[in-house]
């Protein structure tokens, strides 16, 4: 793999196909080595934050799903359940959803009552 130095050179005025593809490959692990090291700096950070728990009152929020006038799909019920356990948990929560998780009924799953103070 080249230096730096090289590798940008090459990208710019390569001597041949084969070097231009190292530099490339070069370059692009940089990147992404940076971007990892950045996430696992914000992540340690973050993981020294605390957030105040929210109790999970799992009987209001069973009742509250079986009262919905649809079924929630499996990719919604585990991603609720699993949103409502990091609420519980005393740092900030670090979580990313798929965009057809709970993306077809936001703002009914919005108003689930998670808390007994949530009444």
């Amino acid at each position: 793999m080249p230096d730096r130095a090289t590798a940008v050179r090459e990208v710019h005025f390569p001597e041949s196909w084969a070097s231009l593809e190292a530099a490339r490959r070069r370059l692009a692990f940089e990147e992404m080595f940076l971007m990892q090291l950045g996430a696992q700096r914000e992540k340690r950070a973050r993981q020294q934050k605390a957030a105040e728990t929210i109790p999970f009152d799992q009987p209001a929020a069973r009742a509250f799903v079986s009262a919905l006038p649809f079924k929630l799909t499996d990719a919604q019920r585990v991603a609720a359940w699993q949103i409502l356990q990091d609420l519980s948990r005393p740092m900030p929560m670090n979580r990313r959803l798929a965009a057809n998780a709970l993306s077809t009924k936001p703002s009914t799953l919005s108003s689930l009552p998670i808390s007994r103070r949530s009444r």
